[in-house]
This record gives structure tokens, sequence and C-alpha cells, in this order.
């Protein structure tokens, strides 16, 4: 027999359990850890395919081009087919393009990693996606902030602990090893879906109509508030893929570090990303949105200031590196958690509100990597110049819509 309905619970509906915070977990996580296992082996990369930096890093830009633009697909789809469904097919694409990435090695085909690494992440970005709507299917808006904190933890764990697994892989094993992990990754994935309830009806037979959908969108990507909450949340995103994308250059190739090494050292940040996110929840019952914001903000700051002044006065070393970016990580879920929750409550269309944040937060992250891929310079030096101009623009973007965003919080 199936429990009671959550007390806080927006379902009616007495057989639909409360998504298990595991399941949320892996799913929110499903497509930063694709993006982020497989970093260590960059450098390796490099080398099999005999290619340029800027030219290897194309892994990472496809990955994140697919990811964004994927997020658009399965707002209709899981309104015309429902939750369950939707993730099924997803995760079932990614799972493809694992293992054709994985074959790229032994036919030594460096166009056929490109293309399955956009096949890869077309699938992934069902996870990402569907997680915020599933939150705000089951959940009142309250209740959502704190869940969407521990959810956000998957950010901090997953990626994190994901490349160190891949930095212990590549070590020890062919760097195709990383895609064969991410497979049995996604078979773990389909399993918890398996176990989730359906949250959503899936009856709109109309969703998934090509006129249908570009109106729904064009009419939900006017709404201000939706937009300036997602961009603050894609600028914070933006760091993370950055950094994960530009890190294994600067500590693994220009400082020798190994990269098992690489890998224990971006636990670092990882843990303040953790912390950052357990804080979130925990002050979500106690301190209005707009405060928490003030705060993770700061944080931000101080982080991206530190780096910078670190690295030009030619302080350079793994711990200068971590030890601000997981000042800067630890201040990310404050703004992140909370902005999150208003900008999916604002809209009254929450799969597509949903999708709309997703699509502009991983957008943002592949704006920052073109930046970082087209900038002159060294890669470290165009890292933390990067960083500060990211953190100056969400502070301008900030203060200039300030008032906007508290009349929003406040009603």
């Amino acid at each position: 027999m199936s429990p009671p309905i959550h007390p806080e619970s927006n379902l009616y509906k007495l057989n639909v359990k409360r998504p298990s915070l595991l399941t949320l977990i892996v799913l929110i996580s499903f497509g930063s850890i694709g993006a982020a296992l497989f970093t260590p082996a960059i450098p390796t990369i490099i080398s099999a395919f005999e290619i340029s930096v800027s030219t290897a890093q194309l892994t990472v830009t496809l990955y994140l081009l697919g990811y964004c633009i994927g997020q658009l697909f399965y707002s209709p789809l899981a309104k015309r087919y429902g939750r369950k469904p939707t993730l099924y097919f997803g995760i079932s694409v990614a799972l493809i393009g694992s293992l054709f990435c994985a074959l790229a090695g032994p036919l030594h085909s460096f166009r056929l990693l490109l293309i399955a690494r956009l096949v890869m992440s077309l699938g992934s970005s069902v996870g990402l996606s569907l997680t915020f709507l599933i939150i705000s299917d089951y959940f009142y808006e309250k209740h959502a902030r704190k869940i969407t904190a521990y959810t956000m933890l998957a950010f901090a764990v997953v990626p994190g602990v994901s490349i160190a697994i891949g930095g212990v892989l590549v070590t020890y094993l062919p760097w195709e090893s990383c895609f064969y992990f991410l497979t049995v990754y996604a078979f773990f994935a389909l399993y918890l879906v398996y176990r989730l309830d359906e949250t959503g009806p899936g009856k709109e037979k109309a969703a998934t109509r090509l006129s249908i959908v570009i109106k729904h969108y064009r009419r939900d990507f006017k709404n201000p508030v939706l937009l300036i909450y997602s961009i603050l949340i894609g600028s914070s995103t933006a760091f993370v893929y950055v950094f994960a994308a530009t890190a294994p250059i600067i500590v693994i190739s220009r400082m020798g570090i190994r990269p098992d090494v690489f890998g224990l050292f971006n636990l670092i940040p990882a843990t303040g990303y953790f912390l950052g996110n357990f804080v979130a929840a925990r002050l979500a019952n106690h301190f209005e949105t707009k405060t928490v914001l003030h705060w993770g903000l700061a944080l931000m700051g101080v982080g991206v200031v530190i780096l910078f002044i670190l690295f030009w006065s030619g302080m350079r070393t793994p711990l200068t590196v971590f030890l601000p970016v997981s000042l800067l990580y630890f201040g990310i879920p404050l703004m992140y958690s909370n902005a999150a929750v208003l900008a999916t409550f604002r809209v009254k269309d929450k799969p597509n509100a949903s999708s709309i944040m997703s699509f502009i937060n991983i957008g943002s992250a592949v704006i920052g990597i073109l930046m970082i891929e087209s900038i002159p310079g060294s890669p470290g030096r165009v890292l933390t110049a990067l960083f500060f101009g990211i953190f100056l623009f969400m502070i301008g973007l900030y203060l200039l819509c300030y008032k906007r965003l508290t009349d929003d919080q406040e009603t």
C-alpha cells in the first residue's frame, strides 16, 4: 500500500509516492557527470589524436551545446507522454552516445567522438530539465526551496567525485574507460526511473505540435522575472563548466600534476559546493530569499577576487587555484537554489519554465566555454580574467533588476 500523500505536496492522488532524494540527485547530475567525468582525459585525448588544446575542448563545447538545446525538447514530450517515458527516452539516447564515444578510441576517429558526444548530450539533457519539473509537480514553493538545495548537492558530490574517478580511470586504464563507466551510470539511472512514480498526467495531446510549442515558448520567453533569474543561474553555472574545461589544462598540462592527483584536488571545490548546498537548505526556513541571495553573491565575489589576485601575482600552485574556487563554489548554491525555485514558480506553465531556465542555464555555460577558447593568452590568466568579468556582469544585472526581483519576492 502506498504511503499517504506528503502534506506539502501539490498532488492530490494518494497513490503517488514522494520522489526519492537519490533519484532527484542522480537525474539532476546526469548531464553534468557526462560533461565532467572525462575532463581529466583531455590531455590524453590531445596526445592520442594529435590535436590542439582548442580542438580537444570541442568535446566539451559540443556536449554543452547539445545539453543546452536538448532542454527545449523535453518539456513538450513531458506534457504529452508524461515524465517517466520522457526520462526513459532521454537516458537511453545518452547511453547509446556513451557507447559510441568509447568506440571512437579503437576506431581512432575524433570525428566519431565529437558526434557521439553531441548525441550523448542531447539525451543527457533530460535529467536537468525534468528534475526541476518533478520538484515543482510535487512540492509547494517553500518546501521546494529546501528540496532543491539538497538536490543540488549533486552538483557538488557527483561531478566532483566523477572527476576524481575519471582521473583514476585515465591514470590506470585507457581514456575510453570513462565512457564505459558513464554507460553503467546510465543503466543505474534507468533503474531509478523505473522505481519513480509518475508525477504528471502526460495527456496534453497538442503539446508536441510545432506551432503550439513555438507559441508557448514565445510567450514564456517574454517573462522578465523568469529570464532574470535564469541568467543569474546560468552565469553561476558558467563558472563551473569553464573551470571543468580549463582546470585540467592548467593543473595537469602546465603544472605537471598527474590526472589522479588532479582528481583528488578537485574534491576541494566539490566540498565547498557540498557545504554551500547544505547551508542553503538550512537557511531556507530561517531567512528571506533576498538575504540568502546577497550572501551567495558576496561569497562568490570574494572567491573570484582572491583567485584573480593570487594567480596574477604569480602564486600558481594547485592550492592557489582550488581553494579560492571552493569559496566561489560555496556561494553559488546560496543564490542558485533560491533563484531556481523563484523562476519556476513564477510561471504557470511549469514544464516550459523548467526547460527555459535549464536552456539559459546551460546556454550560459556554452557562451563561457566559447569565450575561454577564443580569448588569446595563457589558460590561467584567461580563466581568472573571465571569472572576474562574469561576476561583474552578475552584479550589474542584479543591481539593475533589483527592484523588480524584490517586488516579485514580496508577492
